[in-house]
């Protein structure tokens, strides 16, 4: 029986691919991914479990390509890592060429209890990058609206819908 509700999944594994058959039955309103990253090997080391960036656009292709709509959820923006305009570029032509027409953006939490052991896990990994965030630390509102500026770009140079979460 039809129910008066819609369903937006959001999923880091391709194996819904598998569901494809039940998501255009079911009143699925769209299907998304988090992406974090274009840059496979970053992802490698901050979603260690998760399917790969290319194993999820080409997953979200599919998706798209059996009519039903996607989505990708680029958040957190991590600063030095995905928040450069290039990277914001590379990964929207990709989001591009996946046939996603939409993008939700977030910035990274910063709460105490999250800093923490981020700093840590960027101490042990990437400790090139800890000036660049206490650069970011000092001044998060000035850097969510650079940020918001990079997006809006490359957004509209890629002719992507775009709502941001901050």
């Amino acid at each position: 029986s039809k129910t008066n509700f819609t369903v937006t999944i959001l999923t880091k594994s391709d194996l819904i691919l598998r569901d494809i058959d039940i998501l255009k039955k079911c009143q699925t309103e769209d299907v998304g991914f988090p992406i974090t990253t274009p840059d496979e090997e970053i992802r490698r080391k901050f979603e260690p479990y998760s399917s790969s960036t290319e194993r999820r656009l080409a997953a979200l292709r599919k998706l798209a390509e059996s009519g039903l709509r996607t989505f990708v959820f680029f958040g957190p923006v991590l600063p030095y890592f995905s928040d450069r305009e290039e990277k914001i570029e590379a990964l929207f032509q990709k989001l591009k060429d996946a046939k996603v027409p939409k993008v939700l953006v977030d910035t990274m939490n910063f709460r105490k209890d999250i800093w923490v052991g981020f700093k840590d896990f960027l101490q042990k990994y990437f400790p090139e990058s800890l000036e660049y965030y206490f650069l970011v630390l000092e001044d998060e509102s000035y850097y969510a609206a650079e940020l918001k500026d990079r997006i809006s770009l490359a957004a509209k140079k890629f002719k992507l819908k775009y709502e941001f979460c901050f």
